[in-house]
């Protein structure tokens, strides 16, 4: 991670009593429970994503339900959130750690704490993410340089020229042509 790799991590019981490198020496993690007959806090959604949020553009599902969630005592400038609850509480955060960065769901990887790992929105919250820990940058998920290409026997190698498509929501549905490698 310090030399520029990206962890992602999911929240866990575990996480509230253990150290780790993503809390400051300040922030104490607790679970917090969401609905339930017992619980007077209302239903919670996912917030739109932000325009500086590598989430951004992304279509938020209506039916995500999420019933624990880890949050901190208190707020870390070194924190920023990429995606939130609508009361403003953190969802996915993101933490630098020399060159690479630590981005934490504050949920469980499994459906105990939601549902949103089930959903449509997490393997397009996943591949943005890995194309973060490429680009390093929040701002341009407009375009995309392929550095490998398929041949046509299936092994990747690197392409003659570079390429660049200029309009990445449309890219499931590109075939492959001259303009266009594999």
């Amino acid at each position: 991670i310090r030399e520029g790799g990206t962890l992602i991590r999911f929240s866990a019981k575990e996480l509230t009593n253990a150290k780790s490198k993503f809390l400051t020496k300040d922030s104490v993690p607790s679970i917090r429970y969401h609905g339930g007959e017992l619980n007077i806090d209302k239903k919670v959604f996912i917030s739109p994503f932000s325009k500086k949020s590598i989430f951004n553009g992304l279509n938020i599902p209506d039916d995500i339900n999420i019933s624990k969630q880890l949050i901190f005592n208190s707020n870390s400038n070194k924190l920023n959130m990429l995606a939130k609850l609508d009361d403003n509480t953190p969802l996915v955060s993101i933490k630098s750690l020399e060159k690479g960065n630590i981005i934490l769901f504050h949920i469980s990887a499994n459906n105990a704490w939601s549902d949103l790992p089930l959903s449509s929105l997490f393997p397009d919250m996943l591949e943005r993410i890995l194309l973060y820990s490429h680009k390093q940058s929040y701002n341009n998920y407009k375009s995309i340089d392929l550095i490998k290409k398929l041949d046509g026997f299936g092994n990747l190698i690197i392409p003659n020229k570079i390429i660049t498509i200029k309009n990445i929501e449309g890219i499931a549905s590109y075939t492959p042509s001259k303009i266009m490698p594999p």
